[in-house]
């Protein structure tokens, strides 16, 4: 009997050594928290402050930093973990802890706690450094353990990001005096003002101020401008589903960056060289076809035909303008698509865009419609509309392609 309570105390206190041994080991075990970030990127910067936060509060989180869209070093890495993990490196802040990946950043209450939920768990399974064995497989030798703060003033309190930034040419730029809302009116107002697309317009209002009738004046004359804003949404829509479905991705960015650096550079041609303000592009045989069925359906019997009849009309009479004015759809909804917004909303700036870019025909074709007297915008207007915005379009492309955290809301 005494022998067996000696082996039963054995047995205890081996058991205790082993579950201590365990424990301390569980204690010891670094999470490693590998962070991939763009340089002003304001969700990286919110993300940066609670990863420093988690850090001090747990002690056994061990963090590594990469910058993904200047430092050819953090982008090589990101690279490799995607070429060996099929990791989606098409937008930052990318988290990865053990073998599970977190993709953008929205609140402390959100994704932060998704974080700390993976770091525990981390802690209490022991997992592996999965990228450590990847980018490191000598044991973590060039790991970069430093935080390396983006670029941008936290108020800790208010959480607001504040940034200030030197842009050649152009001065300093505030990161806070931008925003989405006003950038799409101007690019918008911008693209409304482009002579290419009024000229059919033109010749339709000189046509419907021949019609006796006034109800079929507004009828024809409004769903003409109705079916020209639903062919450029739809135009828009096409757009922004493609840059969405491939992700800010470098070299996607350089693209567009290239395409409104040159779209500037041509308006401010455009504006040097184009005295008369015309539209070169619809100077043509089609322009002329064009006009002469916009008659035939105006003056026909039939208001329904002739619903129908403009309807077409003003679909083709778009796409013909989609080719002088492709850039800027281009630019705006790859700026638009940068932004982390609810699906609905990218939706709703498009409806903004829509308005604002018939503005202008609108208000020509009411003034029109109730003096029966038509008066054109002149060349004057077309010409320094190309001014404008070619200065406007030339200062996005400088930004997408060097400075493209001063683009980013939502």
């Amino acid at each position: 009997m005494k022998n067996l309570l000696k082996f039963f105390i054995a047995v205890v206190i081996l058991l205790s050594v082993i579950g201590g041994t365990n424990y301390a080991s569980a204690e010891e075990h670094k999470v490693h928290v590998y962070f991939f970030w763009g340089e002003g990127c304001p969700h990286c910067a919110k993300e940066k402050m609670f990863l420093e936060n988690l850090r001090d509060e747990l002690g056994y989180v061990e963090l590594h930093s990469y910058e993904v869209w200047r430092d050819e070093e953090g982008q090589q890495i990101l690279f490799t973990l995607a070429r060996e993990s099929n990791l989606d490196y098409s937008a930052v802040p990318i988290t990865i802890i053990g073998d599970q990946v977190s993709y953008g950043y929205g609140s402390e209450a959100t994704t932060g706690e998704a974080i700390r939920h993976l770091v525990e768990i981390c802690h209490i399974n022991q997992c592996a450094d999965q990228v450590g064995m990847i980018i490191a497989p000598n044991g973590g030798d060039g790991l970069e353990t430093a935080i390396e703060a983006p670029q941008s003033d936290i108020d800790l309190e208010s959480g607001e990001i504040s940034e200030k930034i030197d842009v050649p040419f152009f001065g300093e730029i505030d990161i806070s005096a931008f925003s989405l809302p006003a950038l799409t009116f101007v690019i918008a107002l911008i693209d409304g003002f482009n002579p290419c697309a009024m000229w059919a317009l033109v010749f339709l209002i000189s046509i419907l101020l021949g019609v006796p009738s006034m109800r079929r004046r507004w009828i024809l004359g409004l769903t003409f401008i109705l079916a020209s804003g639903i062919v450029y949404f739809l135009f828009l829509a096409a757009w922004l589903n493609i840059f969405l479905f491939i992700g800010t991705l470098f070299w996607v960015r350089m693209i567009v960056g290239i395409l409104a650096v040159g779209a500037g550079v041509y308006y401010l041609y455009e504006f040097w060289s184009n005295k008369e303000g015309t539209c070169k592009i619809s100077s043509s045989p089609s322009r002329r076809r064009m006009l002469e069925a916009l008659r035939k359906v105006t003056m026909g019997d039939g208001i329904w035909i002739a619903i129908i009849g403009i309807t077409l009309i003003a679909f083709a009479v778009n796409m013909i303008e989609l080719i002088c004015s492709a850039g800027l759809p281009a630019i705006y909804t790859h700026i638009l698509s940068m932004s982390e917004l609810p699906g609905w909303q990218y939706y709703l700036y498009l409806l903004f865009y829509i308005l604002i870019f018939l503005m202008d025909d609108i208000i020509v074709f009411v003034i029109a419609m109730l003096t029966l007297h038509f008066t054109g915008l002149g060349t004057k207007y077309t010409r320094y509309a190309s001014l404008v915005g070619g200065v406007i379009i030339l200062l996005l492309g400088f930004l997408i392609l060097f400075f493209p955290e001063l683009l980013m809301f939502g």
